[in-house]
């Protein structure tokens, strides 16, 4: 139940019952734990200034990589799931409540 509560930053002291901590845990997916927590970043990083190291997370590193598969990266999931470029995506997160609103969205964003 520590993991449960862990993962749906419940605290111990909110006194909610287990059954109900059980109750939302089949409600929500990981994915969806996942995905939210990705968007949450991706505004956090977004609304940073520019001096910071925010060039790495959003991909505008130059250079090249040695050959073979293509990489993963983190940023090709927020892409997936807005359906729109970086750019867009990081003038959604401008207006904070906005998107905390898209974030929570129980059926996706966008």
């Amino acid at each position: 139940m520590r993991c449960h509560r862990h993962v749906l930053e419940v605290n111990w002291q909110d006194q909610i019952s287990n059954n109900e901590v059980r109750q939302v845990q089949r409600e929500r997916t990981v994915m969806d734990t996942i995905r939210q927590r990705k968007l949450q970043l991706l505004g956090h990083i977004c609304r940073m200034p520019d001096d910071r190291l925010k060039s790495l997370v959003l991909g505008m590193v130059e250079g090249e990589r040695q050959p073979g598969q293509p990489v993963r990266r983190w940023i090709n999931d927020i892409l997936m799931w807005c359906s729109q470029d970086v750019q867009k995506a990081r003038l959604m997160t401008v207006d904070r409540d906005n998107w905390r609103r898209f974030v929570a969205s129980p059926y996706g964003p966008c």
